[in-house]
């Protein structure tokens, strides 16, 4: 069973990349999709040119449509999301192959994130394995999940690029769609309490007030999640969340979900 790593990078953080791909093993391969939107970054590091890396290129910027080219140019069976500032443990990449291997009809793999010694946790992982949907998929991060390529491919699931860094639309919300998409095709998606990648811990804090942005932002993540069970939900995410939304009030909260929502709509009907 081939395993590759999905590494979407930007401009200089190319240079990033020759740490990610230490392990070398013949079940592993590297694909790296490199944006770039300066003619001074396009050199290539003679560290990657090694046969198991492959590096193609593209103008532009945005990471839903990076991780996309990379998706197309993997060729392993089972892939790993990956930014440019990880590093793997090959344990954990070993345990997740055998995950695969064991269950057949696994689609998806999210595990843990490892931060270096002495650092505090990245986040409160659950102990045991278990089976996702939509209720626990909110808190993931993309470098958490690997993926049955033929699953992905086979279902036509991509990462909507209208949403994610780099995009004209919201800066967020990519992975949460993705998986979405997996839990809607009936893909069998599951934690497994394992470390497999390790991070830097990063303490941004918990944002304490959300705006009008954040309402039209869910708006549009859940229309493009849920469609017009989206409407439904505007009553639960204020439930949830009116404590956050402190600076805004209930009917600027329901127009700006509104037109979160309505930002999808003419975008698909478009």
């Amino acid at each position: 069973m081939k395993l590759n790593i999905l590494i979407s990078t930007y401009n200089q953080g190319i240079d990033n990349v020759e740490k990610i791909v230490a392990i070398k093993r013949h079940d592993i391969e590297y694909k790296v999709s490199h944006q770039v939107t300066d003619e001074k970054y396009e050199i290539i590091p003679a560290s990657l040119k090694r046969n198991d890396i492959d590096v193609m290129q593209s103008r532009g910027r945005g990471i839903s449509k990076n991780r996309n080219m990379s998706i197309d140019m993997a060729s392993g069976e089972i892939c790993l999301i990956a930014d440019d500032d990880v590093t793997y443990l090959q344990l954990g990449l070993e345990k997740i192959l055998a995950e695969f291997k064991k269950d057949p009809n696994l689609d998806v793999l999210v595990g843990q994130i490892q931060t270096p010694s002495g650092q505090p946790q990245y986040k409160k992982y659950p102990q045991h394995e278990k089976r996702l949907g939509y209720a626990s998929i909110g808190g993931v991060s993309s470098i958490e999940i690997a993926f049955k390529l033929r699953s992905i491919r086979d279902n036509n699931i991509r990462f909507d690029e209208r949403f994610g860094i780099g995009s004209n639309m919201y800066s967020r919300g990519e992975e949460i769609i993705f998986l979405g998409d997996c839990i809607k095709k009936r893909l069998k998606v599951k934690y497994f309490p394992i470390p497999f990648v390790c991070h830097e811990y990063q303490s941004s804090g918990k944002k304490c007030v959300y705006n009008e942005e954040d309402a039209k932002y869910y708006g549009a993540l859940l229309m493009r999640i849920f469609g017009k069970f989206a409407y439904l939900l505007l009553v639960v995410i204020w439930i949830k969340h009116h404590k956050y939304f402190k600076a805004i009030s209930l009917n600027k909260y329901i127009t700006s979900f509104s037109e979160g929502i309505h930002s999808i709509m003419r975008k698909s009907e478009g």
